[in-house]
């Protein structure tokens, strides 16, 4: 196996409208994905210039392209972002109060009526101050016995 040489261009950094480009002439990026990440952040409330890195690139099942940084001022649009974030990447920063447990069960009867979210919130937060066996009792009535004997208690413990 050979060694890269690294590119003879540094990456310098270019804004064309709502996109901040981080490229080379070794390292173009595509214009097909920087049409797409255009148009896609075009109405948004940014906070600076959407950011194409250097691995900048579409994939076909995503809304956006990939290796994008976005800033909002006051939204969080999940288009922005895949479901298949990886090597450590996450949404880390935001400047708003961590939403109540009504809230997040009310977002998700309203977005996702198919979830169970709201149910099991609301059983989590009945149970959180349970021990084992009251949970297992509300949860698996009936593993309640199989369970004290595989703990080796007896009736009344």
């Amino acid at each position: 196996m050979g060694v890269i040489d690294p590119p003879t261009a540094a990456l310098t950094p270019a804004v064309t409208g709502n996109v901040r480009v981080f490229d080379s002439p070794e390292l173009p990026a595509d214009p097909v994905a920087l049409g797409a990440l255009a148009v896609g952040v075009r109405g948004a409330d940014l906070a600076a210039p959407a950011v194409a890195l250097p691995d900048f690139h579409v994939k076909g099942d995503k809304e956006m392209p990939s290796s994008i940084a976005i800033a909002t001022r006051s939204t969080i649009r999940p288009t922005f972002s895949s479901a298949s974030l990886n090597c450590g990447m996450a949404l880390v920063a935001l400047d708003v109060d961590r939403p109540s447990e009504a809230a997040v069960a009310d977002f998700f009867r309203r977005t996702e009526p198919s979830s169970p979210i709201p149910l099991f919130l609301s059983r989590a937060k009945r149970l959180v101050s349970k021990d084992f066996l009251e949970v297992l009792a509300d949860i698996a009535p009936d593993a309640v016995a199989q369970a004290r004997v595989a703990g080796g208690l007896r009736d009344g413990e």
